[in-house]
């Protein structure tokens, strides 16, 4: 025999199972929601899928919203904050979209020491799989996916801005975008032809608005002939050397967050975004 206390704890019990089964079909149902995952013409992206599966992840969802929470570095240079854990770290960030991911390719390391020939296709190595973020306030930022095997993605980091998509995203099918990290330059290959995309790029040719690939590589081999790792640059613990130089996000320091929380995501009109909405908080 129940007691009505008893009778109405055991219907609070079930209200609030069902609640939460009721909360977690809707979560999955919206996570499934996938991006876009045909190639683009000219995508290099091994795998696709998997660096897509990755984005729409809670995970790195929940990466996203940690970082806004974090101050923008332009607007407030040198300020360090610490940002308290939250159960839902999305609560009060803005709206945001998610690219698809594209390439961001680096000068691969036997290419820049000379071990190879000269051909298109050992010039460059896959470093990260990157999408931006839009954020409704106008903030962007950059994702970034590490390859962790042949098939698979995980995420790396968030960082302000969207410089690396802008250029790794203006590869197309007869050209290859690729990053020299050491001196934040990017370029364009066609053919055997290396054009800058940026000053520093452009400085890096030592001022020529192309070279080619045995060009090039030369000036590869003259700037870090001393700085390859296993060089006598290197024992003295000037660098890190080459390999660690190239294997480094270019740009700007990254920002990597504590994974944790969740997210709800909607596809959006196309499926080559989604959008994630949630309450706001009343003020921040």
């Amino acid at each position: 025999m129940h007691t009505r206390s008893e009778a109405t704890a055991q219907r609070r019990t079930g209200l609030l199972r069902l609640a939460a089964v009721v909360a977690l079909s809707s979560c999955t149902l919206l996570a499934a929601a996938p991006l876009a995952a045909a190639d683009a013409p000219g995508d290099s992206l091994p795998n696709r899928q998997a660096a897509v599966d990755t984005l729409n992840s809670g995970d790195t969802r929940a990466e996203i919203c940690t970082f806004y929470d974090e101050p923008d570095p332009e607007a407030a240079p040198g300020t360090v904050t610490t940002v308290p854990d939250e159960a839902d770290p999305c609560k009060g960030v803005p709206d945001f979209t998610i690219s698809g991911p594209v390439a961001l390719n680096e000068v691969a390391h036997d290419f820049a020491t000379g071990a190879v020939e000269p051909a298109p296709s050992n010039v460059t190595t896959l470093g990260y799989a990157i999408a931006a973020v839009q954020f409704t306030d106008g903030r962007s930022a950059t994702v970034m996916l590490s390859p962790t095997n042949a098939s698979d993605y995980e995420f790396a980091a968030v960082r302000e801005g969207d410089t690396d998509y802008t250029y790794a995203s203006q590869a197309d099918a007869g050209t290859t975008v690729f990053n020299e990290p050491e001196i934040e330059a990017y370029y364009k290959l066609t053919g055997d032809t290396v054009e800058p995309l940026n000053d520093s790029a452009q400085k890096g040719l030592d001022g020529r608005s192309s070279a080619s690939l045995p060009d090039y590589q030369q000036i590869l081999v003259d700037r870090y002939g001393d700085e390859q790792s296993g060089s006598q640059y290197d024992k003295d613990g000037e660098a890190g050397g080459f390999k660690h130089a190239v294997s480094k996000p270019p740009s700007s320091p990254l920002t990597p967050l504590v994974v944790g929380g969740t997210g709800t995501s909607m596809a959006a009109a196309g499926g080559a975004f989604f959008l994630l909405r949630r309450k706001r908080a009343s003020t921040r």
